[in-house]
């Protein structure tokens, strides 16, 4: 995760930030595609109008991917619908990784 924050832009580092950036464009564009039929409505998850183990395994993916610095809002508009729904639920809220005590100051 020190590759995501901090002052660690060597071009090694970049590299790998890259790398890995491009794994979690090519899983989010078959995704979207996927979603964009299953997740029709404003207030909707992956795969209608309940939570599944779809959407609890989204929202960490979302959650690293803005630390890689995808575009996610730009480029996955039906990720980044179901994401921002998603942590309006209490139960996500409380766990997202910017409530837990443990979260370096540099991650939250």
């Amino acid at each position: 995760m020190e590759l995501c924050k901090g002052n660690n832009n060597t071009p090694e580092n970049e590299m790998k930030k890259q790398w890995v950036s491009h794994f979690i464009n090519e899983q989010f564009s078959s995704l979207e595609k996927l979603l964009e039929t299953t997740s029709a409505t404003e207030n909707s998850h992956c795969m209608g109008s309940n939570v599944s183990m779809a959407d609890l395994c989204l929202i960490p993916q979302v959650y690293h991917a803005n630390l890689f610095g995808v575009q996610v809002e730009k480029q996955y508009p039906v990720i980044a619908r179901i994401y921002k729904h998603c942590l309006r639920l209490e139960q996500f809220n409380k766990s997202h990784p910017h409530f837990q005590v443990d979260t370096p100051p540099q991650f939250k």
